[in-house]
């Protein structure tokens, strides 16, 4: 008798444990690819109150966790992986249950914006297309500085300047596309952008910085009408051959703009009926071959 009420004494024990504990389990996806995401940190911890120590789990290769044997209450979970938003649950667990808490994490995006400034970019280079959506007008300084994975890098209308050392050094920066807003390019901006062979600077910009295009590797480059001040040694200690204006009245600028640039061997293209005033106007008359188109 008396082993017999010993063990229904520990039956109960093992019901009633059974009954105030839980589990919770899930898998983490992409929120875009749908794809299974492994190494997502999973953090719970129990609401206030409680003497619930924080637990940390890790995605697997199938994206899935799980926390098993928790007492039942109401528990917050915590999901973050580098390249990912933060996303967080709230689960009520209930004792005796199992919940299921999948979760969908949209990829972070690389671009930073402060007050309509891009600041930053983390992405992974290649051919980068600048959002339209999200609300920048200016490019700060040095953001895409010795950035040796860009390749290209459309800019989106919108874009009122371009900073200082912006993309300084991206060495492998072949195909730039400016936005028909864009009134500024700042100092060094595109320096030592080895392998940017070309270039059209759009009728909306204004000013060009000093050596914003300095050793770079541009051969051609057309100049908007816009333009009203380049900047020392702009586009000095390159291998320009063929430059296009369209201005009807020749800019005025200094000699060093084209500071180490052969010009007497490279082609100016001007407005037709403007060869005869670009042949009489200061550095211009300096390329010997102009033509009109």
């Amino acid at each position: 008798m008396i082993v017999a009420a010993a063990g229904i004494v520990c039956g109960c024990q093992e019901k009633d444990a059974l009954q105030v504990t839980g589990n919770i389990e899930g898998t983490v996806t992409d929120y875009e690819t749908t794809q299974a995401i492994p190494g997502v940190m999973v953090d719970i911890v129990a609401n206030a109150g409680t003497t619930f120590a924080k637990q940390s789990r890790q995605t697997g290769n199938d994206g899935k966790f799980a926390f098993k044997d928790l007492e039942a209450g109401n528990y917050k979970l915590s999901f973050s992986r580098s390249g990912y938003s933060e996303n967080n649950q709230d689960v009520n667990l209930i004792a005796g249950q199992t919940v299921s808490s999948d979760v969908r994490l949209t990829p972070a995006s690389p671009f930073k914006v402060q007050n309509g400034m891009l600041v930053s970019y983390s992405g992974n280079g290649g051919n980068v297309v600048i959002p339209d959506n999200l609300g920048i007008t200016a490019i700060g300084n040095d953001v895409f500085e010795n950035n040796s994975s860009l390749v290209s890098i459309t800019i989106p209308a919108g874009v009122l300047s371009i900073g200082n050392d912006t993309f300084l050094r991206c060495k492998n920066l072949t195909s730039v596309i400016l936005p028909n807003t864009l009134r500024t390019i700042g100092s060094s901006a595109f320096d030592y952008c080895e392998k940017l062979t070309t270039v059209a600077i759009p009728n909306s910009v204004t000013s060009i910085g000093a050596y914003a295009f300095f050793l770079s590797g541009l051969v051609s480059v057309t100049l908007g009408s816009g333009i009203t001040a380049i900047g020392d040694d702009a586009f000095s200690s390159t291998e320009l051959n063929s430059v296009t204006v369209s201005w009807v009245v020749p800019l005025s600028i200094n000699r060093n703009v084209f500071a180490d640039v052969y010009i007497g061997d490279a082609t100016l293209r001007v407005p037709v009926g403007r060869k005869a005033v670009y042949q009489a106007a200061g550095v211009w008359s300096l390329f010997k071959t102009i033509v009109e188109y």
